[in-house]
């Protein structure tokens, strides 16, 4: 990945919010998502795609990083950042259990 190119998937985005916050390096704190700045983050980035948080979407020229952005928001037309936080099921279209809940 090119860091121009990159870059401009995160453009109005707070640095530390560019990075997938499930990442094993972000998780053990190795990434210091408070104090990277954007050279360094796309740096990182480069070098370990693990870290970059998707999806990537580049929508008629506009483009954004996650699902709870705009233009995937509007795409995606009612969807709200709850539904998108969750699986739908496909046999039942019934939610599934959140993780470590008994349901």
């Amino acid at each position: 990945m090119r860091t121009n190119c990159a870059a401009s998937f995160f453009r109005n985005m707070p640095v530390g919010s560019w990075f997938n916050r499930a990442a094993p390096r972000v998780k053990s704190g190795e990434v210091n998502l408070d104090s990277i700045d954007a050279a360094s983050a796309l740096a990182l980035m480069v070098s370990d795609p693990l870290l970059i948080r998707r999806p990537l979407i580049d929508l008629d020229g506009i483009r954004c990083a996650g699902l709870d952005r705009e233009p995937a928001l509007s795409q995606l037309g009612h969807q709200t950042q709850e539904h998108l936080q969750g699986c739908l099921h496909q046999a039942t279209r019934t939610r599934c259990p959140k993780m470590g809940s008994s349901e």
